[in-house]
């Protein structure tokens, strides 16, 4: 069965619905009413030219080169930087722009004489889980800074399961300082 959308686009039920999400609210209320339906939410692909491409067969035989692109990488580690400090039972984790103030806030704890580990993530997906549990060995407890409502770090409960992960989200637009990420590490 196919309908138009407003558009004039012919659209059928089976069909992907991709949620557009945009700051114009009555766009995203539109899309927000389809979110029952929705299959598939995806980026844009590009042809060899860098072209934006609706070709399924370029957009499969694209997705398909980068994952084994992927796949081929061995050596994860080149992804993180750990500083792992001898009897530290907890690790801080964090990534982009909170890298920076978990750098500060590790240096700090060692100046206090408290032993913590460092692990810096520079690369989100594919996740270098082997990197991060070899990170993890040791803690009891893995504090993650991000600047969001702790989407990595739900993550990072389901690749080290029985350790402690302890969320410092913020999602106002300001930055994490170090000394919350002190103050978590010192609870």
């Amino acid at each position: 069965m196919r309908s138009r959308t407003k558009n004039g686009r012919s659209s059928r039920a089976t069909d992907p619905i991709f949620l557009i999400v945009s700051l114009d609210r009555r766009t995203f209320r539109r899309s927000a009413q389809s979110v029952a339906s929705i299959s598939c939410v995806s980026t844009s692909i590009h042809d060899e030219r860098g072209v934006i491409t609706g070709d399924r067969k370029k957009i499969h035989d694209k997705l398909f080169h980068l994952e084994h692109k992927l796949d081929a990488l061995e050596d994860e580690s080149q992804f993180v930087a750990t500083d792992r400090m001898s009897g530290a039972r907890d690790l801080v984790l964090a990534y982009g722009v909170a890298g920076n103030a978990a750098r500060d806030a590790v240096d700090a704890l060692r100046a206090k004489n408290h032993a913590v580990n460092l692990c810096v993530v520079e690369c989100l997906w594919p996740m270098p889980e082997k990197a991060i549990r070899r990170a993890a060995e040791g803690c009891d407890r893995v504090i993650v800074p991000e600047h969001n409502f702790g989407q990595y770090a739900r993550e990072l409960e389901r690749i080290l399961p029985g350790k402690k992960i302890a969320k410092i989200a913020r999602v106002d637009g300001g930055l994490i300082s170090p000394s919350r990420i002190v103050e978590e590490v010192a609870s």
